[in-house]
């Protein structure tokens, strides 16, 4: 029984995080794995090859992309 309830507390926590970056979201930053893995795994790397993109509410993510979100 205390399994479950640790289930739920997780899903909650889950909705709430989500939630917040609903309301709070300003952009993603997306780079593709494989763009990356050229980049010797490197963020700053991959921003000065501009690999590294902005992107708003309405980009649909694809398979491979790193995802960092940035909100107020």
């Amino acid at each position: 029984m205390n399994f479950f309830n640790n289930q739920l507390k997780n899903i909650g926590g889950i909705e709430r995080i989500l939630a917040d970056l609903l309301k709070k979201f300003i952009r993603a930053e997306v780079v593709h794995y494989h763009d990356f893995i050229e980049c010797s795994g490197s963020f700053e790397k991959a921003k000065e090859l501009g690999k590294w993109r902005l992107e708003g509410k309405e980009y649909i993510v694809k398979d491979g992309d790193i995802i960092s979100v940035r909100h107020s």
